[in-house]
């Protein structure tokens, strides 16, 4: 099991850790939902710019308190419907302030005009492949997924579907422009593993463990495997290095919304408003993803 790095939104929120590894060990719901001012249900793969803006933005204000999930939108559609969170034998009740999330997401929120419309959050620069540190099966393009000795990882089609559709349209379309098939994408060839749900947690533990060659993941993923475990992990573009014709545009790129609840506090909505800050816009542009996004109208969720 990999040692993720602590993400505690402040020092508050260390007291009295305890987890047992294998059984008991909760990665992706940052602090205190009893007593937060502020929640938030967000998608995951973005998890390491968002705690770094959650943390930036309760260093400067002492009173605010955040609760937030980076699970994937299935997971916070869930959430968002029952109004509850229940891990093990654990029921939380969550009310959320705002959702981020990615298109999709909000398009199946036909029943929440509670909350306003979705501005465009956060968009990520393409995918790539993950391998182990020296890249002992020798991947250097898409080109060698179609071997018969690597074994491929991607998120799993049920439980992550618009990441999966994201990774698969552009794994066919990226294979397709190089004239190889794209047989590495078919379950029954027995290389190809899913994860089960949260593919920025399980593709690089299955890297790491040897049960996968590589892992097709965003840019910005792969980014922070390689800057937090060096020793592990490197990268590789999904393009022959000495490609002669142009791939731009083919790479799927993830993008997130935001919208906030029409009745959330004002702290709330401080926190929706400092989202479109320089700071964050840094601080997002540091882990690979550029704020806002391409220029689209305005997604109602819920008709809000």
């Amino acid at each position: 099991m990999l040692n993720w790095p602590d993400e505690a939104v402040s020092h508050r929120d260390a007291a009295n850790q305890w987890h047992q590894a294998g059984s008991n060990l909760c990665l992706d719901f940052h602090g205190d939902p009893v007593n937060a001012g502020i929640v938030i249900l967000s998608d995951g793969n973005h998890h390491m710019a968002l705690n770094e803006t959650v943390a930036g933005f309760v260093a400067d204000r002492p009173k605010a308190t955040v609760f937030y999930s980076t699970v994937p939108p299935s997971v916070n559609a869930l959430i968002l419907r029952d109004r509850q969170l229940r891990m093990g034998n654990l029921v939380l009740t969550v009310d959320p302030d705002i959702l981020i999330g990615p298109p999709p997401f909000f398009a199946k929120l036909d029943d929440h005009s509670d909350f306003g419309a979705a501005k465009p959050f956060a968009r990520g620069r393409g995918s790539m492949l993950l391998v182990a540190k020296d890249n002992p099966k020798g991947i250097h393009s898409i080109l060698d997924l179609a071997r018969d000795d690597v074994r491929l990882f991607i998120s799993n089609p049920e439980t992550e579907g618009v990441s999966y559709q994201g990774y698969a349209d552009t794994l066919r379309r990226v294979a397709a422009a190089w004239d190889i098939e794209d047989d590495f994408l078919d379950p029954a060839n027995g290389r190809l593993t899913y994860g089960e749900c949260i593919h920025h947690r399980e593709a690089p533990t299955a890297v790491a463990e040897g049960r996968v060659d590589v892992a097709v993941v965003y840019t910005h993923l792969a980014l922070r495997y390689c800057r937090i475990f060096p020793d592990l992990f490197e990268r590789v573009e999904l393009t022959p290095e000495d490609a002669e014709h142009d791939l731009l545009g083919l790479e799927g790129c993830s993008e997130a919304l935001a919208a906030l609840h029409k009745d959330a506090g004002s702290m709330a909505q401080k926190f929706f408003d400092y989202l479109d800050s320089r700071r964050v816009a840094e601080i997002y542009s540091y882990h690979g993803l550029d704020r806002g996004g391409e220029p689209r109208p305005a997604v109602s969720v819920g008709g809000g």
